[in-house]
């Protein structure tokens, strides 16, 4: 294990509460080992309670481990096609790095969770007759439900499948980082949200969107004609605003696991706006003093009127669905969102998002409301939520990648180290040669680096190749002539990456290879054998890694 102080450090600095080994310390025993039908509430905290224990630094992750092979292993493909299944897909990639950091990520468990990667699509809201409920066009404003928070889940869930994919060499890491901010400008695309227009003669189109009659332009006109309204569930309910933004820092923890982090840059000017429409939005129908400090406000907000092309004022801004019935709390009935919530001022502070000129609550404290005691940990509002709206989408999104959660892969990477456009290939005793022309399940271009160091691949550590039979690559008097390959022990070379050396080492990286005797292992541009006798790190001394989902 490379990094286990700083996970201990990392976790001892996000304040969550651990105790020592007892029978219910860890709280991946208290998951299910089985699928429970509801991937948005009950298996979403079934998977918190995995990911919980795999960071915890006192002997949990292999409770954690089995925990989470097993329900992997009752889980079929169609539960990760799900609407919203993207925040228990989020839990399984960051508990599969956490066991990594703790060297309990085995081959068994890393399939499976490469399996929930292959299998995970993204989903909107759908009624019974598989028709797409959220949104504004096509006559779906009436439902009153934004799509923000179906984009918002997905974001974190393809950032989380590009960490752990990277973390364990895999190509498809860089298809899923681009989904991840593919999924984050439509969270914050305008036409996701609905914008009204102030002027109550503004026309209404009952089919294109109908009081969401407003658009961008009506947001940054001086002085505003228009205002963000962000609806669901018929009403305007502030935790599918600023509260989504949680999981937009969620994304953006993942791609700091990643180690390519996001970017303002990444976004147009249109979305980055948004995300300071939605803070003030929040910000000034939420109590920054007094009595009801925190809380969002009981009358400022709307219910949607559809079929008088009508949004009334008056009503609360946190979700009036929610029953207290679902969740026993100590704070009484009903147990309303609060915007206290979510701690969202650290992460607007880290890249500086614009908050819209808002002057009222800041998002700057986080009340736990969500797990209250041993019996409500399987709640709707338990540990599920907990992670995603603090330790995930608000103290380490806002804290920066110095003090990203301490991950990794596992030792070996299986898939093929290539020399150009041709594989290395070698059979057992024999000599190592650059003459694979393609790579087949099988194939003798087949081989496998083993991580000395342990966990991800990085810029010099020392590595073992084996080929597909599982015979060591071997250098000849420890450099200097031939590699050939060996049922004995075999030859630790030390691997140098060729750019961007403070990063992992994924597929499609370059790298060199060095033997003890402190020669590069190189290879002819059009094939031939593989010596270890180069001096100098150039062209023919660069390899590559090929390994892919099906690796």
């Amino acid at each position: 294990m490379k990094r286990f102080t700083t996970l201990v450090l990392s976790v001892c600095a996000l304040a969550l509460v651990f105790a020592a080994p007892s029978a219910y310390a860890c709280r991946a025993y208290a998951a299910s080992d089985f699928v429970r039908g509801d991937i948005k509430s009950s298996d979403l905290n079934d998977y918190a309670f995995i990911y919980d224990s795999a960071g915890d630094p006192w002997g949990c992750a292999g409770a954690a481990r089995i925990k989470l092979e097993t329900k992997l292993s009752n889980t079929p493909a169609t539960e990760w096609q799900k609407w919203l299944s993207g925040g228990s897909v989020t839990y399984v990639m960051a508990a599969g790095l956490f066991i990594g950091a703790f060297d309990q990520l085995t081959p068994s468990l890393d399939a499976k969770i490469r399996d929930v990667a292959k299998n995970y699509q993204f989903d909107r809201q759908r009624d019974i007759n598989g028709n797409v409920t959220c949104g504004f066009d096509s006559f779906k404003w009436q439902t009153g439900n934004t799509c923000l928070e179906d984009y918002a889940m997905d974001a974190s869930a393809q950032a989380w499948i590009a960490a752990y994919l990277r973390h364990t060499g895999r190509v498809e890491w860089t298809t899923h980082r681009a989904k991840a901010i593919t999924a984050m400008s439509n969270m914050l695309d305008p036409q996701t949200s609905c914008i009204r227009k102030f002027d109550p003669n503004a026309p209404k189109d009952l089919m294109n969107r109908g009081v969401c009659n407003g658009t961008y332009a009506d947001l940054i006109a001086v002085p505003p004609t228009g205002e963000l309204v962000t609806l669901n569930h018929g009403q305007q309910s502030l935790a599918y605003g600023i509260g989504q933004m949680t999981s937009f820092g969620s994304a953006v923890v993942g791609l700091d696991v990643a180690e390519r982090s996001f970017a303002k840059t990444e976004l147009l000017a249109d979305r980055l706006g948004m995300i300071g429409y939605l803070f003030a939005e929040a910000s000034s129908r939420s109590a920054a003093t007094g009595t009801n400090s925190a809380e969002f406000s009981n009358n400022g907000c709307y219910l949607l009127d559809a079929g008088n092309f009508a949004l009334i004022p008056g009503y609360p801004c946190y979700d009036t669905q929610f029953y207290a019935g679902n969740h026993p709390s100590t704070l009484g009935t009903p147990t309303p969102y609060r915007a206290d919530n979510f701690k969202m001022k650290q992460l607007y502070d880290r890249f500086a998002f614009s908050r819209g000129g808002a002057t009222g609550y800041m998002f700057d404290r986080f009340n736990d409301i969500f797990l209250t005691g041993p019996n409500d940990w399987d709640k709707t509002w338990g540990l599920g939520r907990k992670h995603f709206y603090f330790s995930i989408g608000s103290y380490y999104a806002g804290a920066g990648p110095s003090v990203r959660p301490s991950m990794e892969g596992m030792e070996t990477y299986p898939g093929g180290i290539k020399r150009g456009s041709y594989w290395t290939t070698a059979g057992n005793g024999a000599t190592v040669t650059l003459s694979g022309t393609s790579r087949t399940a099988g194939s003798l271009a087949n081989m496998t680096l083993v991580d000395g160091n342990g966990g991800s691949l990085r810029h010099g550590d020392t590595v073992l190749v084996k080929n597909v039979n599982g015979q060591h690559w071997l250098a000849t008097n420890g450099g200097g002539s031939t590699i050939v390959t060996t049922a004995g022990s075999g030859t630790i070379f030390t691997i140098h990456k060729v750019t961007q050396t403070a990063e992992l080492i994924a597929a499609g990286d370059q790298f060199y290879l060095r033997a003890p005797s402190g020669h590069y292992l190189t290879a002819p541009t059009f094939g031939g054998n593989v010596t270890a006798t180069s001096a100098t790190m150039g062209t023919n001394e660069r390899f590559t890694l090929d390994r892919t989902l099906n690796d």
